[in-house]
């Protein structure tokens, strides 16, 4: 059981579980300012345990830092800058770290139909590199990813949600079902293989918190904030899945939440 407490405004500002107690302070037009998340009964990593201040760009809500990460923005109100070596001045983020231990950075560029076409992500080295491209069709759905040794391929219904994807030279297919804007099941298939299904099981936001398989056993298990990050993500046989918080797919390799 959660409870969730929210101020006069709605915004949200506790929520208590069995596993931890969130809280969350907000400026004066609703941005969050501050986050706090203990875990009382488990282990987890720095990045969650600490209170984290959240700063906003003066000419406009976008968001300047999470504690975490800078951001950089181009004109259209895009990301285009990432990373966690930052420096700040009034409203001028300057990365200091680019790549080498413990740095994580990252690149964004867009069409002139504001479509993320490419990521990249700094490694150790700078010539570490690794970028991601994306392909889109007319109607600006995505067809292709592509990251070093592995193309991906996508098809989507109508109302823009992913109904099949694939890995090319790989035999294994995925195909999901939805129904009133979730998804209810994947099913794997390939040449010489068994047909298998996995059931999703989602929250009131659609977010996937568990997935069963055909004999009811829980297989893998999520839980997240209120705002989207990833606190639990249990799966000891080697089940992924993609589409997570809201049923959106969260791409691994540019670390973005798709169409939430």
């Amino acid at each position: 059981m959660t409870d969730i407490y929210y101020d006069a405004n709605g915004n949200k500002v506790k929520t208590i579980d069995a596993n931890h107690t969130e809280k969350y302070t907000y400026d004066a037009v609703g941005n969050r300012e501050k986050e706090e998340i203990s875990y009382p009964q488990e282990e987890i990593s720095n990045a969650y345990a600490e209170s984290r201040t959240y700063l906003y760009y003066a000419s406009s809500d976008r968001l300047k830092t999470d504690g975490r990460f800078a951001y950089v923005y181009d004109n259209n109100g895009n990301l285009v800058q990432k990373g966690n070596r930052f420096a700040i001045a009034g409203d001028v983020v300057s990365f200091t770290a680019t790549f080498g231990d413990g740095v994580e950075y990252w690149e964004y560029d867009y069409d002139l139909r504001n479509r993320l076409v490419a990521v990249r992500k700094s490694g150790l080295a700078e010539s570490d590199l690794i970028e991601i491209k994306y392909t889109y069709d007319p109607g600006g759905l995505r067809l292709m990813k592509e990251k070093p040794g592995e193309v991906k391929y996508y098809a989507f219904d109508l109302s823009g949600n992913a109904i099949y994807d694939a890995v090319a030279g790989s035999e294994k297919e995925h195909c999901y079902v939805w129904s009133f804007g979730k998804t209810l099941a994947r099913v794997d298939d390939g040449p010489g293989e068994a047909v298998t299904t996995y059931y999703l099981h989602t929250d009131m936001l659609g977010s996937v918190v568990a997935v069963t398989d055909e004999h009811g056993n829980k297989i893998w298990e999520g839980d997240y904030t209120p705002f989207g990050e990833r606190i639990r993500k249990d799966s000891g046989n080697g089940f992924d899945l993609d589409g997570l918080f809201t049923g959106k797919e969260f791409d691994e390799g540019s670390m973005l939440q798709f169409r939430t």
